[in-house]
């Protein structure tokens, strides 16, 4: 995610930092390319004049504008939808410390006891998901919170983090066995690990759904094909102009289309994704009094982008 201030004013035209323009560049060219070629040709093809009514491209455009707002709202939907998941699974575990901490019988968090191999495994939990939404390598993430068995036996599983839930639920039955728990506050922390498990589904939803390949694939042929013909349309009403109108509509289109794609995976590791690592870390800075712990420092962006 790209944060610290934002540029204002006249910088907002230079800046490059968040620009999409690097992800653009080669089909911007084509089309610039196509202008010039098609004014300096005056608007013929192989000897022939083509004509084409401006306003029928003004008609195409506005539906294509349509479609492209429809594309760049189901893509933030999923953006929104990522970040609400990942904040109430957050909130989640944050609330199972609390609700540890205040149900157990003198609650232990610093020795050996089940209830600190549930918090750590919670933690643990987070970062796994995190790898496993992002097809990374979990690597030493992994070491201060899951031990050398459960990490080798997680990292086989097809859905990780739902393995690591199940030993944090062998957990709380066993502060349950041993009279260190209630039946009914069992039960009722039960109850919020069936909560997490939903968020966890819905995550694996997100990122095993994507946004249907031959919808996008459509709205982009239709931008190509619109942007190739365009400067036909304009140049004897643009003349010298006609590239420079062609290549701000270029940089509309295709740079609404290359946005809706970026946001439209958000876990990913895009400069406009979510910083799931940042968020890990705010939970082990939450967490690591009770586990007797000095608090990590929070990550910091790295050129501008946190991730």
């Amino acid at each position: 995610m790209i944060t610290g201030k934002r540029p204002e004013g006249l910088r907002l035209l230079i800046t490059l930092r968040g620009s999409i323009l690097r992800n653009i560049a080669l089909p911007l060219a084509v089309i610039v390319i196509v202008s010039v070629a098609v004014t300096l040709a005056q608007g013929e093809l192989l000897g022939l004049k083509l004509h084409m009514n401006v306003a029928v491209f003004g008609m195409l455009g506005t539906v294509l504008a349509i479609i492209l707002g429809f594309r760049t709202n189901a893509s933030y939907d999923r953006y929104c939808e990522a970040r609400r998941m990942w904040g109430e699974l957050s909130a989640a575990i944050r609330a199972l410390a609390r609700a540890l901490e205040g149900q157990l019988d003198a609650p232990n968090f610093e020795a050996d006891t089940p209830e600190r191999k549930a918090l750590k495994h919670l933690i643990g939990l987070m970062h796994v998901l995190r790898h496993d939404l992002r097809g990374t390598e979990a690597g030493s993430d992994l070491v201060d919170w899951l031990e050398e068995a459960l990490r080798n036996t997680t990292l086989e599983r097809r859905f990780p983090a739902a393995h690591v839930l199940d030993e944090v639920s062998r957990s709380i039955n066993q502060m349950g066995r041993e009279g260190r728990l209630s039946e009914f506050a069992r039960v009722a922390l039960q109850q919020e690990l069936t909560f997490i498990q939903r968020q966890l589904s819905g995550c694996e939803r997100l990122k095993t759904t994507p946004i249907p390949f031959a919808y996008s694939l459509l709205v982009h042929r239709t931008i190509s094909v619109y942007l190739m013909l365009l400067p036909f349309g304009v140049v004897d009403s643009c003349g010298g102009m006609t590239p420079v109108v062609s290549f701000m509509l270029a940089y509309t289109f295709f740079g609404l289309e290359a946005v809706g794609t970026q946001i439209e995976e958000p876990f990913g590791l895009l400069p406009n994704d979510l910083p799931l690592a940042a968020l890990c870390r705010a939970l082990e800075i939450d967490l690591a009094p009770l586990l007797g712990h000095p608090p990590p420092p929070p990550l910091t962006p790295i050129k501008g982008v946190l991730t």
